[in-house]
């Protein structure tokens, strides 16, 4: 939750479902991609888990993945929901390269945080949407009357890695690193309250509802 003057915003990331080039270990980049059968599987069960939350601000990747997935968290939740779909949101654009970057940049030379595909981004880049989002959040929340505002992301794993380097950075001036490791319908929550600045990191990468499917 982020708080101005005094606000509290909780921000709640979470990953899409498992998708069919998930599956396969396709890099998917900003390709719309699928849920696969346990992808859909999973949603539910997401949004089963979170379905009493109030959630006054919903930002969704404009990709079909992460449609897919937030249709079946509505499908599920109390209230009827008022997405807002973001670009900003979506995973790293891997250019015109089927190649896998690691490989690519240890080819090149240069370091994977700085590695841009053709016609891609950098991990650099991406961080720099995450920048931009969390801006963006505090904008919105800041016209709100509410002094606890709850934040709903549905978005993508290369993303929330570089969301949370971002507040990790924040925290402790932690450099970014490269950790890809968000848990397809994973749970990650920030709270972030202003005008102090103070921000914490409540949970990160909870898969505990998928984890008997």
């Amino acid at each position: 939750m982020i708080q101005i003057g005094q606000k509290t915003i909780q921000i709640w990331l979470v990953r899409h479902g498992q998708t069919e080039g998930n599956k396969l270990q396709i890099l998917q980049g900003q390709d719309d991609g699928q849920l696969s059968a346990l992808g859909i599987k999973q949603a539910e069960a997401l949004g089963k888990r979170i379905k009493k939350e109030n959630f006054d601000v919903v930002y969704v990747s404009d990709l079909a993945r992460t449609k897919q997935t937030f249709e079946l968290i509505q499908k599920h939740h109390t209230k009827q929901m008022m997405p807002n779909f973001e670009p900003l949101l979506r995973e790293k654009h891997a250019g015109q390269s089927l190649a896998m970057p690691k490989k690519l940049a240890a080819e090149q030379g240069v370091d994977i945080r700085e590695f841009k595909p053709d016609q891609g981004e950098s991990w650099i880049d991406v961080n720099n949407r995450a920048q931009q989002m969390l801006q963006l959040i505090i904008q919105r929340c800041s016209d709100l009357k509410q002094n606890n505002i709850t934040v709903l992301l549905v978005t993508h794993g290369g993303f929330i890695m570089e969301f949370m380097n971002q507040i990790n950075y924040m925290i402790n001036k932690k450099q970014p690193v490269y950790n890809n490791c968000a848990l397809n319908c994973s749970i990650t929550i920030v709270k972030y309250i202003l005008p102090k600045g103070e921000v914490k990191i409540v949970t990160q990468n909870d898969a505990s509802h998928i984890q008997k499917l």
